[in-house]
């Protein structure tokens, strides 16, 4: 985007927010109010990656998990405290009794359902709706169309790109260009994030994050606002929405939700000419969340073609977030046998990594770059990595059918750029409640539940002293 566009996204003189103080209804002196506490919301956190082990068993467990509808990507190291995103995930009750009875009422506020306004475009590209008290308008550059709309008293700001744009890293972009550019001026005293999330809006997933900040009063004292992010990543237009107020934290979600799924039906043709679709949701017991999508499609030579991406978010150090988005595409034969591959990561704005796999008489050749520099090796194996299809296949006959243990070969350069990886699994010979599968990766044990067709439905890695869980929340045909 370009800086004259996101100039209005969130003005740093103009951040909405709510007096710390309040006048007495005596003639005396204003009563200060004691400043929100950084501990009391979000617990700052050690600087992510410093445990490349734990990098790594992130990067086997995350991707390799969604084997049966893999996606190629991988996260970083998640946070360590569990109490954080506890604390995160409650409403503006959850500040504490510390906060004046004025500004809990104001970050207790939602509003009713508005109007739903028909929009469209120009140019007729646009068609969508928009739930807002009066009509929203909408203007269009070169990369995108912005939406904007009353709501509350402050401008409701949204963004519709053509094609998929990084959900995690757009999110940081909008919080680099608010937050820390109005901290970095002297607007604002600091901010902190009270929430990270992912979720579904129809069969669109989106990313989610929430962040207080203060601003010092002339006259003394501070005033608390709150500014909220949710940007949604189609396959064929991404969605971006930003809020600054306070309260209106259902309402908020609730609109750009709507906004999403009104635009949704661009996505329903596509789906429709694919064989499969799945949209798995992340979660952890701390401040990190994602999602990841699997597509595949077949083609005329009997071979297929499969497309993932995945996006995740983690609080760091300082408040700072850690955002990941991973892209790949994988071609096989009518054999289900990997002919050629391509992985993507963009980590908070930088390529980390771009690397093509190719087949060979070898093995397999993998080239292009790595952390900034070239990058080439190749990969000995005696036999062929296969396509999901293939893996699936797989699966419903030496685990489910035979009960047998499977082991497959994945290439998952967030994990390792000059080797496979292995995941081997088996069926449990007594359920463990509502898990019915052991997985194995590399020195990661971790629980899963298959459905009837050996489709991963959920999974679940304890590592340390946070749990990371990946759940299917949507799901378009079958492998």
């Amino acid at each position: 985007m370009s800086g004259s566009q996101w100039a209005g996204v969130a003005h740093c003189g103009a951040l909405s927010s709510v007096p710390d103080t309040e006048t007495s209804r005596s003639a005396g002196p204003r009563r200060a109010r004691p400043a929100l506490r950084p501990s009391t919301i979000v617990q700052r956190l050690d600087s992510p990656g410093k445990d490349s082990n734990l990098d790594n068993k992130i990067a086997h467990a995350i991707l390799l998990s969604l084997l049966c509808g893999a996606c190629g990507g991988a996260t970083p190291a998640p946070p360590e405290h569990r109490e954080a995103m506890e604390q995160g995930s409650a409403a503006g009750a959850r500040a504490g009794s510390e906060l004046p009875a004025h500004v809990r009422r104001a970050f207790e506020q939602e509003l009713e359902p508005q109007h739903v306004h028909p929009i469209e475009s120009k140019d007729g590209k646009l068609r969508a709706r928009l739930e807002a008290s009066s009509q929203p308008t909408v203007t269009r550059s070169d990369e995108a169309y912005m939406l904007v709309a009353p709501l509350a008293g402050a401008p409701l700001r949204c963004f519709a790109w053509d094609g998929r744009m990084d959900p995690a890293n757009t999110i940081r972009s909008l919080v680099s260009m608010t937050l820390e550019a109005s901290k970095s001026s002297g607007t604002l005293n600091g901010y902190q994030f009270e929430a990270l999330a992912s979720g579904l809006a129809g069969s669109i997933p989106y990313l989610y994050a929430r962040a207080l900040y203060t601003q010092a009063q002339d006259k003394g004292g501070d005033k608390l606002g709150q500014i909220q992010y949710l940007v949604a990543g189609g396959d064929v237009f991404s969605v971006g929405c930003v809020h600054d107020h306070p309260g209106l934290r259902t309402t908020f979600v609730r609109i750009a939700k709507g906004l999403v799924t009104s635009m949704e039906s661009s996505l329903r043709g596509e789906e429709a000419g694919l064989r499969y679709r799945e949209v798995f949701l992340i979660d952890s017991t701390g401040p990190f969340n994602g999602f990841a999508v699997a597509s595949l499609n077949k083609k005329d030579d009997g071979g297929s073609m499969e497309w993932g991406f995945e996006s995740t978010l983690m609080l760091g150090a300082s408040q700072t977030l850690v955002a990941v988005d991973i892209v790949s595409w994988k071609r096989s034969n009518r054999n289900g046998e990997i002919v050629e591959a391509r992985f993507l990561k963009n980590l908070n704005g930088n390529t980390d990594y771009d690397l093509t796999l190719e087949a060979s008489k070898a093995g397999y050749g993998v080239k292009g770059s790595l952390k900034s520099k070239a990058y080439q090796t190749s990969l000995e194996l005696d036999d062929p990595l296969l396509d999901v299809v293939r893996v699936q296949a797989l699966i419903r006959k030496k685990v489910l059918k035979e009960g047998q243990q499977l082991s497959v070969a994945q290439y998952v350069p967030n994990a390792n750029p000059s080797a496979t990886v292995t995941m081997s699994m088996r069926r449990l010979e007594r359920p463990q409640g509502q898990w019915n599968t052991h997985m194995q990766i590399a020195d990661i044990a971790q629980k899963a539940r298959l459905d009837a067709q050996g489709m991963l439905e959920r999974a679940q890695l304890p590592l340390g002293p946070i749990t990371l869980e990946v759940k299917r929340g949507w799901l378009h045909g079958t492998l």
